[in-house]
């Protein structure tokens, strides 16, 4: 025991001084003394002089340089001042493995080694650094006149700057067409502040002088498909959407029974709820088991989440997605059990939503048909995939060092593909969601266009990518962001979205009601409400009026093999779904077993398994500084 408080303590007072080590490390500038000439050519030569203080246990010191597309840096060497003699001693390029080396990694990222791990930390410790390079195409052509806009210092360093100063020389080649002194000195230049020079430039040499010349003109044309494009093709989408009414208003309060009994209940729910929102799932199945029990054709028991249902007459009284459901349910004789059939389908998997899918879909095909025309934006969505994916395989089999990048791109393109196209499909299903809606969901594929179009106006940001890299890149977003528009055009004519945004009113209309204690409803629309997906707002309002509940209604239950026809005879009431739900309520627990019964099971198979940067404010120069 005492062994172990002892070794506890140790652990503590280890960790208490590293603490207070890390907590320690302080770093600053006692000077920054940058001598720079600008040559014929416009390259700038720099020799950086550096008097540090290091505080702490710091392996050494770092600079940043903020290098923007096409710049060069040319990295001469560095050494250190000795402090006995004022001469500069060389340190040795290659590792930082040991003192008085230096690395450049990442090309723009210089660090050299100040004091060995094994050493004791720095103590207020100066030591003065001299760093020589050369920058290439820093100048901006401006009319006939070049500009230097450079920050000689680093905004991104880990403490002040006491004393800089600037001495800048130009060679005969260049002429000031402004007053600006090249020599400059400041006091006291806090963490985050660099200091930038601006001084407008005439050439009078004759020899070809290297400037930034910006973005070439394939990254320009790149840009603007990216930007242009889909602005112009969402543009043409949202106007048909607006002409076929799509945004138009939701109006529950055009819904009344004799709408309901003439517009709703000849059809059967489950195809109902196909219609609604274009999709076939466990709704509909749920709606498929509740007209069969409603007609007498299947009896059921609820005992918690779990559901029973016996089957009361021969199979031959079922035909088309009905049979075919009924066969995969009642695999073992005429009885079957949410229990059962998971244990059956544990190893193969059962989706019972696919059973039905092909009947119902080609039956809503029927009653509202798609509307004809090319999808100019889709193909031009694949097109550009398949040119983005030529390009990726290209890097994946011809260039090994890019395979890692090509990878990124494509598993990165393929996520945001499904998020857009969740998105999006999210919105085309729901008739209620306007033009507010439609924009939002277009945000993942935003975000898609938004990196490309980072990527391209820093050409390659800091990886430095190539062309046909971001060529590839700006496809792959292309790809994404029309895709997505594409999902936005409806499939329908301006019918079909009519009598979608009709049962969109419908389902509004069940769903304000249920809100009511004693709501308009008939017990015999139970049905619809699981295929309009309002199974929970049944089970809130059997949980919120209980006494409401408690008034029986017989549920219409036939055993004609004619089906359930939903004819408005029957008494008009509502108890929450009937006396073959359970009735008084408790049909909010049948829609709920039900929901379990109709989400399928999965099968076996698929339930296993210190750097820094920165900027400064001129078109050139700027970086970080600091200690690692």
């Amino acid at each position: 025991m005492r062994k172990a408080a002892g070794l506890g303590c140790v652990l503590l007072a280890i960790l208490i001084s590293s603490t207070a080590s890390g907590q320690s490390r302080q770093l600053h500038w006692e000077e920054l003394a940058v001598t720079a000439h600008l040559d014929a050519e416009g390259r700038l030569h720099v020799d950086e002089k550096q008097v540090m203080v290091f505080t702490g246990d710091w392996n050494g010191g770092e600079r940043t340089f903020n290098l923007r597309p096409r710049q060069e840096l040319e990295l001469e060497g560095m050494g250190r001042i000795d402090p006995a003699t004022g001469a500069e001693i060389p340190l040795s390029a290659g590792s930082t493995s040991f003192v008085d080396s230096y690395e450049l990694q990442n090309r723009n990222v210089l660090r050299w080694r100040s004091r060995e791990t094994s050493d004791p930390p720095f103590d207020n410790t100066t030591i003065t650094y001299v760093l020589h390079y050369t920058l290439s195409n820093i100048l901006v052509k401006q009319g006939d006149g070049f500009l230097l806009d450079h920050d000689f210092a680093f905004t991104d360093r880990a403490g002040p700057i006491e004393q800089f100063s600037l001495e800048l020389t130009l060679d005969p080649a260049w002429r000031q067409t402004g007053s600006e002194s090249l020599t400059r000195s400041a006091k006291l230049l806090p963490s985050g502040t660099g200091y930038v020079v601006t001084i407008p430039l005439a050439y009078e040499g004759s020899g070809e002088v290297a400037v930034n010349p910006g973005a070439p003109p394939i990254f320009k044309a790149m840009l603007g498909s990216i930007v242009l494009l889909p602005a112009l093709f969402l543009g043409i989408v949202l106007l048909r959407e607006n002409s076929l009414g799509r945004f138009a208003r939701v109006r529950p309060e055009a819904i009344d029974r004799q709408w309901i009994e003439s517009n709703l209940l000849p059809l059967r729910a489950e195809l109902v709820g196909t219609l609604w929102d274009q999709s076939v799932g466990s709704d509909e199945v749920s709606a498929v088991i509740a007209r069969l029990v409603a007609e007498g054709k299947l009896r059921s028991r609820v005992s918690g989440d779990s559901m029973e249902l016996d089957l009361l007459v021969p199979r031959s009284k079922f035909e088309g997605y009905e049979l075919e459901l009924i066969d995969q349910l009642f695999f073992d004789g005429d009885r079957t059990s949410t229990d059962a059939v998971r244990a059956h389908y544990k190893e193969t998997g059962f989706d019972p939503a696919t059973i039905i899918s092909n009947d119902l879909n080609a039956l809503a095909a029927q009653r509202l048909p798609p509307a004809k025309g090319t999808d100019v934006v889709g193909w031009l969505s694949c097109l550009s995939f398949l040119a983005a994916a030529g390009i990726l395989i290209y890097f994946a089999v011809k260039e090994p060092d890019s395979r890692p990048v090509a990878a990124i791109t494509g598993i990165g393109s393929f996520v945001l593909l499904i998020i857009s196209a969740i998105a999006t499909s999210s919105w085309g299903k729901r008739m209620d969601r306007g033009l507010i809606s439609a924009l939002l969901s277009l945000i993942p594929a935003g975000i898609a266009g938004g990196i490309a179009a980072w990527l391209l106006r820093t050409e390659g940001g800091p990886w430095g990518l190539s062309e046909r890299m971001l060529l590839a890149i700006s496809l792959m977003a292309l790809w994404i962001i029309l895709g997505a528009i594409s999902s936005l055009r409806s499939k329908g004519t301006r019918e079909s979205i009519e009598a979608r945004k009709m049962l969109t009113a419908a389902r509004e209309y069940f769903k304000r009601e249920l809100k009511n204690e004693r709501p308009a409803l008939d017990d015999k629309w139970f049905p619809y409400l699981l295929a309009f997906g309002l199974s929970r707002d049944v089970e809130k309002w059997s949980m919120s009026f209980p006494s409401a509940a408690s008034t029986m209604s017989t549920f219409p239950s036939s055993s004609s093999s004619s089906g359930y026809s939903g004819s408005s005879s029957s008494t008009s009431s509502w108890s929450g779904g009937g006396g073959s739900f359970g009735g008084a309520g408790a049909s909010g627990a049948w829609a709920a077993a039900a929901g379990g019964m109709s989400a399928g099971v999965a099968s076996a198979s698929s339930s296993s398994d210190g750097s820094s940067g920165g900027g400064g404010g001129g078109s050139s120069g700027g970086g970080g500084g600091g200690g690692w």
